[in-house]
């Protein structure tokens, strides 16, 4: 687990990682208690039960919120919301754990709504932090990394995308935009 640059932080400090496969995140030491988790990942790869499982450990750990991205994220999406009822998150650790899920973005995109639309429950807000993961794929590490290299430029190219899709009669991008690029 590696720090991003301070600024890339917006609620809370920022990690960021890799692992090669999907069981490989249960073994990851967090930095805080609290941790908002954008996970980038081939979850139709991934056998359900399994990801429930994980999800499941995870959510003990403290994952407070997911932010899904990769290919039927969706799915992701929903294993986590199963494992959050079946652990009674709320009762047994205080807090429930959100989700969303991004497959519809591009990986910057998803980075950006973590980094700055994933809120906590207040009174976990100051033991948490975000933590941008990858599962299996290198180039979306790379991707990550890029974002965690150049922060300043990241958030630029996500709001000039932003601004080009809210112009009125824009057609920029529509039917052209790869959500898993």
């Amino acid at each position: 687990m590696k720090p991003a640059p301070k600024e890339l932080s917006t609620m809370y400090p920022v990690f960021r990682c890799d692992v090669s496969k999907f069981h490989d995140l249960k073994e990851l030491e967090f930095p805080t208690r609290y941790f908002v988790l954008f996970l980038a990942a081939d979850y139709n790869s991934i056998d359900q039960e399994e990801m429930i499982a994980i999800a499941s450990e995870l959510i003990a750990k403290g994952n407070a919120y997911l932010c899904a991205w990769g290919e039927d994220c969706g799915i992701g999406d929903t294993n986590w919301d199963i494992a959050a009822v079946e652990t009674e998150s709320e009762k047994k650790y205080g807090f429930f754990t959100m989700t969303t899920w991004h497959e519809d973005e591009t990986i910057e995109g998803g980075v950006w709504f973590a980094l700055n639309c994933a809120p906590v429950d207040q009174h976990i807000w100051n033991e948490t932090s975000i933590i941008l993961a990858s599962v299996g794929n290198e180039t979306w590490k790379n991707q990550i990394q890029a974002i965690c290299d150049d922060p300043v430029g990241f958030s630029q190219r996500v709001l000039e995308e932003e601004e080009k899709l809210s112009q009125p009669g824009s057609s920029h991008n529509v039917g052209k935009r790869s959500p898993l690029s």
